[in-house]
């Protein structure tokens, strides 16, 4: 059966289907300043939200990134700036971790690092199975035992920056290390409950709060019906799909390449 993605220019909303214990989660945006030189040429954006790790569950803000595969926090063991700035994660005060090498559980000795670039940035870290929820309960559905990679090294450039503490990679499982890391891999694995779809809803004002929704969508957001449609060689692990044609009112844009791919996320 092949994976479909259901795509609402409109509203930027995709991913979506019937809710059913639907989970939201606010977003706040931070304006991020680019530089040439010393002076400020354009912002990006960035869209975070607040999940729980761990057990005495512990709050962190991530960016739910849908061009990436794998979770990652910072580690109490890093003492960078780019560290120090965040919330930072302790493996040894959550009773619900699990040490872990490339192939399982860590029997002493060295441990196995990984190196994994975000963006323009890169994080080094180990591996850490743990439990990581969407609200603050430990509900059905809301949460999945989770593999996440513990930074030790974050580059200065750009999470000293940003004012979340992690992300959450929402690629396809082939985005990651393996399916155990991919966080929706398992959420779908997680229970009965958890209805296998995301969306995304990003304002066009400041004072209207961006979500993003599990288990289905916010149907207050909608402006049309649902359109659905395969997406693109899914082995790759992104959320890619296929453009056709591009019309603007009604009109062919006649600088359309006749047949173009577009994955739907930012990094």
């Amino acid at each position: 059966m092949p994976l479909l993605l259901a795509v609402l220019i409109c509203t930027l909303k995709f991913v979506a289907g019937e809710p059913n214990n639907l989970i939201v989660i606010p977003l706040d945006k931070q304006y991020v300043p680019i530089y040439r030189g010393e002076d400020v040429v354009a912002y990006k954006t960035a869209y975070f939200g607040d999940i729980f790790v761990g057990s005495p569950s512990l709050e962190f803000s991530v960016v739910f990134d849908t061009g990436s595969g794998h979770v990652f926090l910072p580690s109490v063991k890093c003492e960078s700036e780019a560290c120090r700035a965040h919330r930072r994660y302790n493996e040894s005060a959550s009773s619900s971790a699990i040490q872990l090498d490339h192939e399982g559980l860590w029997a002493g000795g060295e441990r196995d690092e990984v190196a994994i670039s975000f963006g323009t940035g890169e994080v080094i870290g180990n591996f850490v199975e743990e439990a990581v929820c969407l609200n603050g309960k430990l509900t059905d559905g809301a949460c999945a035992r989770v593999r996440i990679v513990t930074a030790n090294q974050m580059t200065d450039e750009p999470f000293q920056n940003f004012h979340f503490d992690g992300v959450i990679g929402l690629g396809l499982a082939n985005l990651a290390v393996d399916s155990q890391f991919s966080f929706f891999e398992q959420m779908a694995r997680s229970g009965e409950n958890f209805v296998p779809q995301f969306g995304y809803f990003l304002s066009e004002r400041d004072d209207v709060a961006s979500e993003i929704c599990f288990g289905g969508h916010d149907a207050r957001h909608m402006r049309s019906s649902l359109q659905w449609t395969p997406v693109h060689d899914p082995h790759k692990g992104f959320w890619q799909v296929k453009i056709l044609r591009v019309t603007v009112n009604g009109e062919e844009w006649s600088r359309a390449p006749p047949q173009a791919y577009y994955t739907i996320g930012y990094r």
